[in-house]
């Protein structure tokens, strides 16, 4: 990745912003296209509970997953990389450098719809964001923030 990406932060964000761009088209059509060879295949979204242990490092996390069963490759994405991709969460990361993932997700019920809550906070600060979007389709439906405004969206 040295075609113009000076240092790693820069080259972090590209390569962020093109897999969200790609899960994101795969989930609106239902299907992604082979990294390895290019065939259509049906993307998987939510836990993997029946991964073994440590063949997935996102087996207990909300994740995107596309497995080609004619080549064999299997590319993944959790739904914390997902929600860094916003604009929201990328505008939050540059006013709070310093920022961590919530932990647990939590669950919640948007106008009868299930949805899952995926926070970010500053460290050493009492600015937070919250992404919620669905749990079973990863839609999103709200952006919330505390602390400075960093452009809410619902």
């Amino acid at each position: 990745m040295s075609d113009g990406v000076g240092g790693f932060k820069p080259a972090m964000w590209r390569v962020i912003l093109a897999a969200a761009a790609y899960y994101k088209e795969s989930c609106a059509r239902g299907v992604a296209e082979c990294p390895g060879c290019a065939r259509h295949v049906p993307i998987g979204r939510g836990l993997d509970p029946a991964a073994p242990r440590g063949a997935s490092p996102l087996r207990d996390v909300p994740a995107v997953r596309v497995g080609c069963p004619a080549c064999g490759f299997s590319v993944e994405i959790g739904l914390e990389a997902l929600a860094l991709a916003l604009p929201e969460a990328r505008r939050f990361w540059r006013e709070h450098p310093r920022m961590r993932t919530l932990p647990p997700r939590r669950e919640v019920e948007v106008g009868g719809t299930a949805a899952i809550v995926t926070g970010f906070e500053s460290i050493g600060g009492r600015a937070r964001l919250d992404v919620v979007t669905t749990r079973d389709t990863f839609e999103l439906l709200a952006v919330y923030s505390s602390g400075p405004a960093v452009g809410v969206r619902r």
